[in-house]
């Protein structure tokens, strides 16, 4: 499982559309439910930041499965260097309302 999944992180990361690539995954019982980038979206001429926590946790339909999963976090920058990735305040309160506490913050593969 872990070597699909520094493969899937790495994957998808990648398609973030900002400097500092960010990506989420969401994992319960070894089976990965949600993959989440950060990313620019634009709205009635307004640009603003998904990030990829919260991209992750939009895709789960049933979010009560939330307090039994981990979630991987990686951050990249534009040099494939891979940095220290902490949720920011915003993110950490979403990740607390879903008693999602099993958070993995990837530095080095």
């Amino acid at each position: 499982m872990k070597r699909n999944l520094h493969k899937t992180i790495l994957e998808h990361v990648d398609k973030s559309n900002i400097k500092h690539q960010c990506c989420a995954i969401i994992i319960h019982r070894n089976k990965i439910l949600s993959i989440g980038i950060n990313r620019f979206n634009y709205s009635y001429n307004k640009k603003y930041t998904i990030h990829a926590e919260e991209n992750a946790i939009s895709k789960i339909k049933n979010k009560t499965i939330l307090k039994n999963c981990k979630m991987y976090l990686i951050k990249k920058t534009i040099s494939n260097k891979i940095i220290d990735c902490n949720p920011c305040l915003n993110c950490f309160k979403i990740l607390n309302k879903y008693k999602l506490n099993k958070i993995i913050i990837i530095t080095q593969f």
